[in-house]
């Protein structure tokens, strides 16, 4: 599947470039979407259109685009995989094209398809004018040597944890810079991001050291043509995305090179459920050899940034323990969502006052997790220790309780890690580790609070 970029001037000052994504549909019509970017908050922080950390927002833009605009129903090649032949503009095009290969093979990894990306040289394109006239007031002002702290914000209880981690450790008058991504199509992350800077702005421990940087990046849900589009909802390259906008902020850091990758190791590596899992699949927007690719890229461009996650060695349940202030996590745990099915709620129980359906192995890690400090107390769309309803033959509760009743080795462990994607050899252990320990908090967990129908199921005697 070939897909076309078309980029052109803003239609007019405070806009971004003019972004069109054109492909050829499973009917043979020619269709164009727009790929609207909202740049402002990034242009405050950085001038610049030209750099390569520039180019590395503006091609993570254009992948995430293209992600969103093929939906793997229609022109998967096989179920799941695509096709897909793209060239993306740049403005650097012998750097890129120097690491063209290696930036294949990490879409390939991430996103469970097969790209073949080819750059070309951007044309004249003015990419972003400032409004005419702003409120001098609204316009931010950064000391970029106050930051020693930068970390993705998505809303997430990983990345709320990650983020009070960080700010806690700061040293006087010193900031951190929380960097978030949303899609306007898909706004609950917009809201879990503002409820949790809602509590830090008014925190007094919080309030003056950070600052907190959004970007706009969403696909248009109709053509030019005012035909709807059905987009992918996978979101695999989201992840390409939020680091894109992160670098090109970071990467004017003077005093820090470190980007904080917040996410708990059973997320990152996905050991799993069952072998019939062990595919693309699975997703794995912070596996370590992805994120090991991507420093690797970031390195051959000449970037300076470093990909840190400090919870990758981490059960959910561990990483919640480890936070730096509890007070603070307690406070905040409840704006935080981690639910991946949100806006799926016709089979709910509860569907008002719960944004988590309490089913998907998001909500399982996130409640057992909780459970370990004695916070599982929310409400969830599904509650599995309470529903009325026969749930445990369907959705991933299967494939669950197979996962627990499982007499795994660490041998085992290794030897299936080894085949679902390629764990670095010196954190093997580690995530051998990780996926033993996480077992032991799901069974815990619905060993303290299931009744003997469930703890059956679950593998406890």
């Amino acid at each position: 599947m070939k897909v076309n970029v078309i980029i052109s001037n803003p239609p007019k000052t405070g806009r971004f470039a003019t972004v069109k994504l054109s492909f050829e549909d499973a009917s043979g019509n020619t269709r164009s979407v727009d790929l609207h970017i909202s740049f402002q908050s990034m242009k405050d922080f950085s001038n610049d259109t030209t750099s390569i950390s520039f180019d590395f927002f503006l091609v993570s833009s254009l992948i995430y685009g293209i992600d969103n605009l093929l939906e793997r129903y229609q022109y998967s090649i096989d179920g799941w995989a695509r096709d897909i032949e793209v060239a993306l503009p740049v403005n650097n095009l012998q750097i890129w094209n120097d690491n063209k290969d290696l930036f294949n093979q990490l879409l390939n990894f991430l996103t469970g398809d097969y790209w073949t990306v080819t750059f070309e040289k951007v044309g004249n394109i003015d990419f972003y004018t400032d409004k005419a006239k702003r409120w001098k007031s609204k316009i931010p002002r950064y000391n970029l040597d106050d930051y020693t702290f930068a970390s993705l914000f998505s809303g997430g209880l990983d990345s709320l944890v990650g983020v009070i981690d960080g700010l806690n450790s700061l040293d006087d008058n010193k900031k951190g810079l929380l960097l978030s991504h949303f899609d306007s199509s898909s706004p609950g992350a917009n809201s879990d991001q503002q409820n949790i800077i809602n509590f830090f702005a008014g925190n007094a421990e919080l309030k003056n050291k950070y600052d907190w940087i959004q970007c706009v990046v969403a696909l248009d849900n109709h053509d030019n043509n005012d035909n709807e589009i059905i987009k992918e909802a996978s979101f695999r390259s989201r992840s390409l995305l939020f680091i894109g906008i992160s670098l090109f902020c970071v990467e004017r850091l003077p005093n820090c090179n470190v980007l904080t990758v917040p996410e708990n190791g059973t997320i990152s590596i996905n050991y799993p459920l069952t072998p019939s899992r062990s595919s693309t699949l699975s997703t794995r927007t912070t596996h370590p050899h992805y994120i090991s690719q991507l420093q690797t890229l970031l390195n051959k461009l000449g970037l300076t940034t470093n990909l840190k996650n400090p919870y990758k060695s981490l059960t959910k349940g561990q990483l919640v323990q480890s936070c730096n202030n509890e007070d603070q996590l307690k406070k905040t745990y409840s704006l935080s969502v981690s639910c991946g099915k949100r806006g799926r709620k016709m089979h709910w129980d509860t569907k008002a006052g719960t944004h988590h359906c309490g089913i998907c192995m998001p909500c399982i890690y996130r409640r057992a997790a909780l459970h370990t400090l004695n916070l599982d107390n929310q409400l969830y769309g599904i509650d599995i220790f309470s529903t009325p309803n026969q749930i445990f033959d369907k959705y991933d509760f299967p494939a669950l309780f197979d996962f627990l009743n499982s007499n795994l080795t660490s041998e085992q462990i290794r030897r299936t890690l080894l085949v679902s994607g390629a764990i670095p050899l010196n954190e093997m252990d580690d995530s051998v580790r990780v996926v033993e320990q996480v077992r032991e908090e799901i069974k815990q967990w619905i060993g303290d609070k299931g009744n003997n129908s469930l703890k059956k199921l679950a593998g406890i005697q």
